[in-house]
């Protein structure tokens, strides 16, 4: 049987979430395939590296912890709850020295199919699949030609030895040391302008963004119909906006979803730390944008 390497970028903040991810991967797993999980470690403490562990060794699969640091990322911008553990995920082809094909997913997802299924899809000679990203024109980011769709790289089938071969790490590190300071996107702005040309994309419902509930004028490269098949029956969940479904305030479809793996792994619901009436009024404005 084949095995599926997945890979994820964490550091403490983050660590929790990402259990919660990979219990909702290891449940869904249909033919019980060996799946191997590789951690970039930016700082995960010792409690939350055993609990990812246990989440893993669970299920008869293998758990791998690769350490990080922030050394070539720590001039890089970073706001609001992004951190500069998002910029690591662009050192994979040197800290996973020893593997080619992946899948990575971020942390702040879950996953409601096989992802054997993702991992059979044919990359072809590509350096990456991933879906695209709706609402966000390539004049958003530097150096991305107009006439170009931009990708999410939340959730990505990587071919490493490509990467490897095309300096993909070195060109990605060069553009961020000099435009860093003018990014929105962080990570993913560098992604897209190295990588422009060299992707292909996944079925929408792989990557399912919170701005897909906004159906129109989305401006990405699926059409509405793709849309509204992938919100019925998305394969994977990514909670892409700056509301967590681990906060209060969440307001988001599948919060009820993400809280039912969450008690699997902790045994309770996520203690949330934002319960204030602003977070309410938030709340009630989200829910009703979903609608």
């Amino acid at each position: 049987m084949e095995q599926i390497n997945i890979v994820s970028v964490s550091d403490n903040q983050y660590a929790e979430y990402m259990a919660v991810m990979i219990q909702s991967i290891l449940m869904n797993r249909k033919d019980k395939s060996f799946m191997s999980f590789y951690i970039i470690d930016c700082g995960i403490q010792k409690d939350n590296l055993d609990i990812l562990s246990n989440v893993v060794e669970a299920h008869h699969c293998e758990i791998n912890f690769i350490r990080s640091d922030y050394s070539k990322c720590k001039d890089f911008q970073v706001h609001g709850h992004i951190s500069h553990a998002a910029y690591v995920k662009l050192q994979m082809p040197s800290l996973l020295h020893d593997l080619n094909k992946i899948i990575y997913l971020d942390g702040d997802l879950i996953v409601l199919d096989d992802l054997a299924k993702l991992w059979s899809c044919d990359v072809k000679n590509a350096a990456l699949c991933a879906a695209g990203n709706p609402k966000t024109k390539p004049s958003s980011y530097i150096n991305v030609p107009a006439d170009k769709k931009v990708f999410n790289s939340g959730v990505m089938i990587i071919h490493l030895d490509r990467w490897r071969e095309e300096k993909i790490e070195e060109k990605t590190l060069n553009y961020l040391k000099e435009n860093s300071h003018k990014l929105k996107f962080h990570d993913q702005a560098a992604f897209n302008a190295v990588l422009y040309d060299r992707w292909s994309s996944l079925e929408a419902k792989w990557n399912v963004q919170s701005a897909f509930y906004n159906v129109k004028n989305l401006n990405t490269i699926y059409s509405e119909s793709e849309i509204i098949s992938a919100l019925q029956n998305p394969s994977i969940v990514h909670f892409t906006s700056n509301s967590k479904p681990w906060q209060f305030r969440n307001g988001h479809p599948y919060k009820k979803k993400f809280i039912e793996y969450y008690k699997e792994v902790f045994g309770r619901k996520p203690e949330y730390r934002d319960v204030n009436l602003i977070s309410f009024l938030k709340r009630v404005k989200e829910e009703i944008e979903y609608l």
